[in-house]
């Protein structure tokens, strides 16, 4: 019993031993494996992000899924899953090793206040995970330990104080209006619309408004009027006429229409509406309701007026896209090492 009882005690300290073997040599930073001239990223670090990456897409992606069949699907012709969203996460990897450059280029710095708010998450962190050594246990997976995870939490306070350098309140990258026009032409699209609603609205005895779902009948005497509404619009018809009459949706709001950014995705008449030609009129049919769409020109700057809040975002997201663009100009100047990019793969790594 008592040889017993040592024999565990050593399969333990020895696999203690291991565990610390293989924490020391992730603390070491690993290999290199971008560079760009004096400033570069960890093989460890590469791992991390492209972990990070991987679980963004499973979440993001519908019908995504960690199985062989979704990375080796077929999205153009050649393109497989895989390689289409690992190219998205090295840019994205790389313009991150571009602003670590940039931000020790230009001299900038984080405050104490920031490191300081870094090392409380961290201890949050390791509070949630009962100690230091089980939360290394878990950052293993991902080639990192608690002391990688608090550089990369830095590196992203700094990343962070580098886009408010050039996009900030202060920014020294705002755009000038002429790039803002540019930007609203290329990502906003003006609709106006109908919304015919697929179900009754009654008020119980309390005041409570509850809704009843239409009969199939009454369903598709809507979706009718909904097709004879697109047909008169087509033909030249009023649709503020239209609307004012039929609309179940209050839009008076909106006498010019709505303003969609291509920013918005992932609702079927957004989606549906960007995709309309100017001057087109269509039935988009929901569960919930069927809209009546029509797309229409552009107007003048009307975010010099936007009394509705439209356009609440246009100068960050103009500006946004300038900054993406000035890091994107620094890949192709950057070293990445080959190995360490082919051994890490989006369907293999851990998430």
């Amino acid at each position: 019993m008592k040889a017993s009882k040592k024999l565990k005690l050593k399969l333990v300290h020895a696999a203690c031993l291991i565990l610390t073997v293989c924490m020391l040599l992730i603390s070491c930073g690993g290999a290199t494996a971008m560079t760009l001239d004096d400033t570069s990223i960890s093989a460890n670090i590469y791992y991390y992000w492209l972990s990070q990456y991987k679980g963004y897409f499973l979440e993001s992606f519908s019908g995504a899924s960690d199985t062989a069949g979704f990375w080796k699907s077929n999205i153009a012709d050649g393109v497989v899953m895989e390689d289409y969203l690992r190219d998205i996460a090295d840019t994205n990897i790389k313009k991150n090793l571009a602003g670590l450059w940039l931000y020790d280029k230009l001299g900038l710095s984080v405050s104490d206040s920031q490191i300081d708010s870094v090392d409380a998450d961290l201890a949050d962190l390791v509070d949630s995970y009962g100690s230091k050594a089980m939360l290394n246990q878990e950052l293993a997976n991902y080639h990192i330990n608690y002391n990688i995870l608090r550089d990369i939490y830095v590196m992203q306070e700094k990343l962070s104080a580098l886009e408010d350098y050039f996009i900030g309140e202060n920014g020294v990258m705002l755009p000038s209006d002429e790039q803002l026009d540019s930007y609203y032409r290329d990502h906003y699209t003006r609709i106006k619309y109908i919304s015919l609603n697929l179900f009754n609205s009654e008020t119980d005895s309390s005041g409570a408004t509850q809704t009843i779902d239409m009969t199939a009948e009454e369903k598709e005497e809507i979706k009718e009027l909904a097709e004879s509404l697109a047909a008169e619009i087509r033909a030249g018809g009023d649709i503020d006429k239209l609307i004012a009459e039929h609309s179940d949706e209050d839009m008076s709001a909106y006498k010019n229409g709505v303003y969609i950014p291509d920013t918005i995705t992932g609702y079927d008449l957004i989606d549906f509406a960007l995709a309309m030609d100017i001057g087109a009129a269509e039935v988009i049919a929901m569960s919930k309701c069927v809209y009546v769409v029509k797309r229409l020109e552009l107007e003048d700057k009307p975010y010099t007026k936007d009394e509705m809040n439209q356009f609440a975002d246009l100068v960050y997201n103009c500006s946004f896209e300038q900054y993406q663009e000035m890091l994107k100009s620094y890949i192709a100047n950057i070293e990445v090492n080959s190995q360490i990019a082919d051994e890490y793969t989006l369907s293999s790594i851990y998430y």
